[in-house]
């Protein structure tokens, strides 16, 4: 707890106002809370350009050859110098970007510190299918990142995938470099006896429903609930994909629910499954362990850290459905083995990831 003079911490956001539980899943706002919890002054600042100036400049970075994604580019750094960054001016601040485009590349004022707070690099980025870049971009996208984490004083990672991503791919001093996690979701953590014998797969996307493996999920459950014809899904979707989740047997469609019946639905689950193509962190994968639900997905990115290898989960190697299928049948198989690693998956969320632990983390490497 700081009680003396406490250092002032500046918040910012590309991506909407850091103070809003609706930009970044909560992210920023939720670590700024618990920044002032723990005594710091905090505050706040949305660098998110209006959408005539976000068009301005995507014609700009296209104009010079570097496509559409301004924010992966000098010219992001440029505009923000130029703007609401410049207001950011109090001798012995810290600057937490949420992001690398707002990091300063050019001339530094001596007296703040700049980092950076990412859930991922854009290397690791590059490798969703989604993205679908020339090879140019890439290059020029990735020359962007390596300067701007160059010019962070130091860098937090939420996983130990991406901290370790920027110090091989990026050179980064490995002693600039923290990984800190993040705390809880909303979902709230269940309590009492649990049954797993309903046999029930969740399924939750929100968004990004291909990428984050719906498609497979679907294909792979209809190849094992013809083997177990007991098992059953739900899936928690936007409306484009009721259509084809109904015609897989066993499978339930559910769309807009209350937040009651989703925390329900993680509650009641006996396995929450999401082979997500590219997931940076996947905070939904902490709030089924801490519903003591074991997580089915793919083994990469940060899920291997998040189930410890396994141990509280189900990790694919191969991305098709007759894998995801084998998985499925292979968690049903033991269902004693799945009240197991529920029980064990909510107890390591459960002391590990919290928001205080982050920023604790955060300002014990600052101040």
């Amino acid at each position: 707890m700081v009680t003396n003079d406490p250092p002032s911490l500046i918040v910012l956001s590309e991506q909407g106002d850091p103070t809003s539980p609706r930009t970044w899943s909560g992210t920023p706002c939720n670590l700024i809370s618990a920044l002032q919890r723990g005594g710091y002054q905090v505050t706040g600042l949305d660098l998110t350009p209006m959408a005539p100036v976000r068009g301005a400049l995507s014609l700009l970075s296209r104009a010079s050859g570097h496509g559409r994604q301004y924010r992966r580019t000098r010219l992001s750094s440029i505009f923000h110098g130029l703007g609401k960054l410049r207001t950011v001016d109090k001798p012995g601040s810290v600057v937490l970007h949420t992001g690398t485009s707002t990091i300063p590349l050019g001339s530094r004022r001596p007296h703040l510190r700049h980092v950076l707070f990412i859930d991922s690099t854009f290397h690791l980025m590059s490798t969703s299918p989604k993205l679908a870049l020339s090879e140019a971009l890439v290059r020029r996208y990735d020359a962007f990142e390596r300067a701007a984490l160059t010019a962070a004083d130091h860098i937090f990672t939420i996983s130990e995938c991406a901290r370790a991503d920027v110090i091989e791919h990026y050179a980064i001093s490995a002693d600039r470099v923290t990984a800190v996690g993040t705390g809880m979701g909303n979902i709230r953590a269940a309590e009492g006896r649990k049954d797993y014998s309903g046999r029930t797969t969740l399924f939750v996307a929100k968004q990004r429903f291909e990428e984050k493996g719906g498609l497979l999920i679907l294909e792979g459950f209809r190849l094992a609930q013809k083997a177990d014809s007991r098992l059953k899904l739900v899936v928690v979707a936007t409306e484009p994909f009721r259509h084809m989740t109904e015609q897989v047997p066993n499978a339930v469609f559910r769309s807009a629910v209350p937040w009651e019946e989703l925390e329900a639905y993680f509650n009641q689950a006996a396995l929450f499954a999401m082979p997500a193509l590219y997931e940076p962190w996947g905070l939904v994968y902490i709030e089924a362990l801490a519903c003591r639900t074991p997580v089915l997905g793919l083994n990469r990115n940060a899920l291997p850290e998040l189930t410890q290898n396994g141990k509280y989960g189900f990790l694919l190697n191969d991305t098709n459905p007759s894998s995801v299928a084998t998985a499925l049948l292979d968690a049903f198989s033991d269902i004693g083995r799945l009240a197991e690693m529920g029980n064990g998956g909510q107890k390591y969320v459960g002391e590990r990831y919290s928001w205080d632990i982050v920023a604790s983390k955060i300002c014990r490497e600052l101040f």
